[in-house]
């Protein structure tokens, strides 16, 4: 006897879906049910039809400030600096499904235009400052505020309404940089105050002003003043570990440090009174060192003096001394032995350290920058001392960190530094959008992550 098994299977025919990209633009504070897209100029195949009968329409999520009108799609009223406070580009993706016999799946990107709805304004009506008469001066500005982020609304300028000719200053505005400051070009004027209109203009011709004085003083803060310029100091006895004594003076009461800028392996110095010793007469190896010693305000660079030191009498040529670059860091910026801690937006212009080369180099020093040497000025003071001096202050939002790298030329002696931006608190915290929409499921295991 035979017996037969019968299989009955039921196919079932899965139909794929279609997919489609529509991306469409409008413009901002429209009234509430503006018409965003008609899903019938966009598909072919319902170009034909009149309503939605037989069609089933749907987000397959919420597309919060928009909604669904048979073919159509609408908005609410829509507030672009409300939804999108910091992005210059602001935008939604809405997927949607389309069902009949078969499915189509829209992605939907909507781009929302910034419409000149806010003009520029400044913080306040008014601003002083008070500044000492140098070159080189820096006085960076308050700028004014524009909700309106697109390149064609937003701030595209600022100028100076003032009809003194002989204005000591010129603004300089970078958008790119956010840097707005003004810069004296003639420090040859007397104590005197200025007062200047600003003006802030955006791309669609709106303005705002404020009032900036200016209180200029006169400098009558001075450095100490060694009493020689070259120190030289004669050791004839091996046992002797004192050298010499440097000396500055000052035209205040503030007390003046000293600091060995070379050969720090060798000698050492007394803070306080200027006087300088042999650490180990052992380690000496050449007849001739010539050092460099500081004398400072506390957190303040100043003079610096040269003092050559011969021993046992031989006075040898300091061709004899070997190349060497050494790099002076204030005590105000210091973070390591090669690490420099500036915070950001400092004023300026500013001298960050001060470099030496040795008499018997005849090389030329160089620089180099992991970022733009515009920031940088690498000022020569004699045939041995540089000061670099900082011209441009940092941002910490786009610069928390500079590599610097000095060489001197045909040589292989070189030193790289490192500056490290601090941040301060000048950007207030915002959150990427005014409202936060979140869909869960229910019956969820507790806890779970939102």
């Amino acid at each position: 006897m035979k017996i037969f098994l019968l299989l009955l299977l039921n196919v079932i025919l899965v139909r794929c879906f279609e997919e489609m990209f529509i991306e469409i633009s409008f413009d901002e504070e429209q009234e509430n049910g503006t018409l965003v897209v008609d899903l019938r100029k966009e598909i072919s195949s319902l170009s034909k039809l009149n309503n939605s009968e037989g069609y089933e329409i749907k987000f397959i999520r919420s597309c919060f400030h928009f909604y669904i009108d048979k073919f159509k799609i609408r908005s609410f009223k829509i507030d672009r600096e409300e939804i999108c406070p910091y992005e210059i580009n602001c935008s939604f993706i809405c997927n949607l499904f389309l069902q009949k016999e078969e499915i189509k799946l829209i992605k939907l990107k909507i781009n929302i235009n910034d419409i000149n709805d806010h003009k520029p304004k400044f913080l306040k009506k008014n601003y002083f400052y008070e500044i000492i008469n140098e070159k080189n001066i820096h006085l960076q500005l308050e700028q004014a505020e524009d909700q309106d982020l697109s390149p064609q609304n937003s701030i595209t300028n600022y100028y100076l309404n003032n009809s003194d000719v002989n204005l000591p200053f010129e603004l300089n505005f970078n958008k790119e940089n956010h840097l707005l400051e003004l810069i004296l070009i003639n420090n040859k004027i007397k104590e005197q105050n200025y007062l200047i209109e600003l003006i802030v203009v955006d791309g669609q011709n709106e303005k705002d002003n404020c009032f900036i004085q200016i209180k200029i003083k006169q400098n009558s803060f001075f450095s100490p003043k060694f009493d020689l310029n070259l120190y030289q100091f004669f050791i004839l006895n091996s046992n002797q570990t004192f050298i010499g004594q440097v000396n500055a003076k000052n035209s205040s009461k503030e007390q003046i440090y000293y600091r060995l800028i070379s050969y720090s392996n060798l000698f050492q110095i007394n803070e306080k009174n200027g006087k300088i010793y042999l650490k180990n007469f052992k380690e000496i190896q050449n007849h001739f060192y010539e050092i460099f010693i500081e004398a400072f305000y506390l957190n303040y660079i100043s003079t610096l003096t040269t003092v050559h030191i011969y021993f046992n009498s031989t006075f040898k040529s300091s061709s004899m001394e070997e190349n060497f670059i050494e790099i002076l860091i204030p005590k105000l910026f210091q973070r390591g032995s090669n690490e420099i801690s500036l915070k950001e937006n400092s004023s300026i212009p500013l001298t960050i350290l001060q470099i030496f080369i040795s008499s018997s180099s005849s090389s030329i020093l160089e620089m180099k920058s992991s970022i733009d040497k515009n920031y940088f000025y690498l000022k020569q003071l004699d045939e041995q001392s540089f000061e670099l001096i900082l011209l441009k202050p940092f941002d910490y939002e786009l610069i928390q960190l500079i590599f610097l790298n000095f060489t001197l030329q045909n040589s292989f002696i070189e030193k790289s530094i490192e500056i490290h931006i601090e941040n301060i608190n000048d950007c207030q915290p915002y959150f990427n959008r005014s409202i936060y929409y979140l869909q869960i499921q229910e019956n969820n295991p507790s806890p779970f992550l939102l």
